[in-house]
């Protein structure tokens, strides 16, 4: 028998997810039996959300088995979308990941008057 560890967004560590040649099979004795098991780690590259809409970003973590969480930074360009990522890398599946959002800066307001009395 053989394993073959994948990534896969449905598969905690340890879980078989195929088999070849598939079970009720014929085969001689010595066939070699491979295991398609889950390693339990995804990868995400940040390129694959940078520049989304956080809403965009945020399913398509959830669809790799990620937990995205929401942080925002304050700049001028490229409000309302992705602007930086972390982690990255073959991350657990399960694992937070930070989706910093740009948001615009706030207007200026006009200063206050002090009244004297």
């Amino acid at each position: 028998m053989e394993k073959t560890f994948v990534d896969d967004p449905g598969g905690h560590r340890g879980v078989i997810l195929g088999q070849d040649p598939a079970p009720g099979t014929r085969t001689d004795a010595n066939a070699t039996v491979t295991l398609t098991v889950a390693s339990g780690r995804i990868g995400l590259r940040a390129e694959r959300v940078m520049g989304e809409r956080y809403t965009q970003a945020a399913r398509d973590l959830v669809a790799l088995g990620l937990v995205p969480v929401r942080a925002s930074r304050t700049q001028a360009q490229d409000a309302g979308t992705v602007v930086a990522v972390g982690p990255t890398g073959r991350l657990p599946v399960g694992s937070s990941v930070t989706l910093t959002v740009a948001v615009p800066p706030l207007a200026p307001t006009a200063p206050m008057r002090t009244v004297r009395r």
